[in-house]
């Protein structure tokens, strides 16, 4: 008995590891060969770069997570353009290779005396038939990705895909226009994919994406009236959600969807924009927990800055104004060093210095939080003291 366990559990192990392999490269060649653009294949995890081996062979960009005993699925992602019959190929491809392959090792086995490889070939191909099953039946929330996105599995996205087969030249124009971050050309074509009738959560969700990266608050706010809280959430909806609060100035509603975006996914930007919050209403003890943790994760100039302004609020100047500055070097552009120098200057009474840096941030970003009231306030106490 121990002779025979032995043997099964290493054919199925490795039957696991090679269907990962497969199907992941099944998505990964068509791709490549119908847009000729980059594709990145993670083998062992949903999206996780982390723990991960990184290489690329020609346009093919591979993470493999290091431990082979903790792989758990794969995933695919190709940023080129690819019509409804090649969309098609490249989402059966992943399923049917190790079937293919599992078979083709049966016939080559029937040529050998060796049990060993005739019992993997049959281990593999039946493993290999139960995937291309449990690949193709539909789930819309078939696989949660690193980022805390839940996306469809090859099945779903088979369906979707014949669902969008009239206007799928549309649909790929306004993904790719999302995938390059051009979201106010692509938002608009969102809304009217919806406003046609294609209004699946998949759509909705990237239309509000769009919208609130575009800054088109008009559109976002239509779309999430009618469908924010009837789709299916995952963490990212959630954090578009929270957001869009946060724009309308409806705190506890943005708190809210921030604290559910957490529960689903432990991701930086649910982190610091509970941080946020916290600074918004003076809690700036507790907002320093969640940016510790937001910068842990990834250390991105917005928990610097939104840090290093919790730190001076509470005394630590020094601290605090070394994480604006750390925050400045991540990303020059951020509007928020400036409007939080610019407080820093203001509870000093230093006007001048808080105007000009108030000034800089509209100038980086119309949009930053209640600027136009920090430039007024700044405006009139200058004002005073000239007087």
């Amino acid at each position: 008995m121990k002779n025979f366990l032995l043997p099964l559990y290493l054919f199925i192990h490795l039957s696991i590891l090679l269907i990962i392999i497969l199907h992941e490269m099944g998505h990964a060649m068509f791709a490549v060969l119908f847009s000729n653009k980059e594709a990145t294949i993670y083998l062992g995890s949903h999206g996780n770069q982390k723990k991960s081996l990184n290489f690329k062979i020609g346009l093919f960009n591979f993470y493999i997570k290091k431990n082979i005993f903790k792989w758990s699925g794969g995933l695919c992602k190709n940023g080129g353009e690819m019509n409804f019959y090649q969309s098609a190929i490249y989402l059966l491809a992943g399923p049917l290779l190790p079937l293919l392959t599992g078979i083709l090792l049966l016939f080559i086995s029937r040529k050998y005396n060796s049990e060993y490889f005739y019992g993997f070939s049959f281990v593999f191909t039946g493993m290999s038939f139960l995937s291309l099953v449990q690949n193709l039946y539909p789930k819309k929330n078939g696989i949660s990705l690193k980022s805390g996105a839940i996306i469809p599995n090859d099945g779903y996205s088979l369906v979707r895909l014949f669902r969008y087969k009239k206007r799928y030249p549309e649909y790929v124009k306004a993904i790719n226009l999302f995938n390059e971050k051009k979201y106010s050309e692509g938002v608009l074509i969102f809304k009217d994919l919806i406003d046609k009738g294609l209004n699946d959560d998949n759509i909705i969700k990237v239309a509000i994406g769009s919208a609130l990266m575009s800054k088109n608050y008009k559109i976002a706010e239509q779309i999430i009236n009618e469908y924010g809280d009837s789709i299916e959430p995952d963490a990212n909806h959630y954090i578009n959600m929270g957001y869009f609060y946060s724009i309308m100035e409806n705190h506890d509603k943005a708190m809210e969807y921030y604290s559910k975006s957490l529960k689903l996914n432990k991701s930086w930007h649910a982190y610091n924009n509970i941080g946020y919050h916290l600074n918004l209403s003076g809690n700036y003890t507790e907002a320093l927990g969640y940016f510790d943790k937001a910068i842990a994760i990834n250390p991105h100039a917005y928990p610097f800055n939104n840090r290093g302004l919790a730190k001076i609020k509470l005394g630590n100047v020094e601290e605090g104004l070394a994480d604006l500055e750390h925050g400045h070097t991540l990303d020059p552009e951020n509007s928020y060093y400036y409007k939080n120098k610019g407080i820093y200057y203001y509870d000093l009474n230093e006007y001048s210095k808080a105007l000009e840096h108030f000034k800089k941030a509209k100038e980086m970003d119309a949009d930053t939080y209640k600027i136009d009231f920090d430039i007024e306030q700044a405006e009139q106490q200058f004002a005073k003291l000239n007087i």
